[in-house]
Parts: structure tokens; sequence; C-alpha cells
């Protein structure tokens, strides 16, 4: 147990090989249980599961933050082509307010005023 558990830095090696597989996490809880007392199963399955939980919640978060990255592009994407297709039935490139109004009626100019947070 000296060996693994010598001093604060062997303690921090064997924590840091418990948590990123350098060493089985098994191995070292044996160790303390034997040569320590049984009851140090509980803080340790405590130390290993409270880590592992912290990694995979930082890897969901790098998945998600992706994600939620990728859909706002499609989005932003979907709302230039939605508008440039609306303005594209204007004739003469020219619009006044009557033509406006009917716009305002369609389901695209309806999609377009809901995506930039302008509802009717």
């Amino acid at each position: 147990i000296v060996l693994v558990f010598g001093d604060l830095g062997l303690s921090m090696l064997a924590l840091f090989e418990a948590l990123f597989g350098g060493q089985d996490w098994d191995v070292f809880l044996r160790l303390l249980m034997d040569h320590i007392s049984p009851w140090m199963a509980l803080p340790w399955c405590i130390f290993i599961s409270f880590g592992m939980l912290t990694i995979l919640n930082a890897i969901t978060g790098v998945f998600v933050d992706n994600v939620l990255q990728c859909t706002r592009r499609t989005e932003e994407v979907y709302l230039v082509n939605n508008v440039r297709e609306l303005f594209s039935k204007i004739p003469n490139g020219s619009m006044d307010w009557p033509l406006f109004e009917r716009m305002l009626d369609s389901e695209a100019m309806q999609d377009a005023l809901e995506a930039i947070n302008l509802e009717q």
C-alpha cells in the first residue's frame, strides 16, 4: 500500500490512473479494503462514480453544443432561402403597401416573421 498511496503525489497518481484507465480502479480498492478498512470502499466508489459522471457530462455537453450550433446554422440557412424566395416573387422588384399586406397572408411570410420573432 505504501508503494501506491505512500505520499500525496503517489495518491494523486493512483486517483488519476483509476479514473482514466491507467490502472483498474478495483486494484486500488482491494488494496484499501485489505490494508485499511472494508469501509474504504464507500468513499472510493463515490469518488469513481463522481469522476466518471463528471467526464461523461462534459462529453455529453460537447455533443449537445455541436448539435445546437448545427441546428442554428440550418435554421439561418432556411430563413435566408425563405426570404430570398419571398422577395423573388415581387413584380418589377418594387413593393408597395398593398402587396406587402397580401404577402403577410402567405405561409412563407409567416414562417419568415416567426423565425425573426415578429409574429402577426
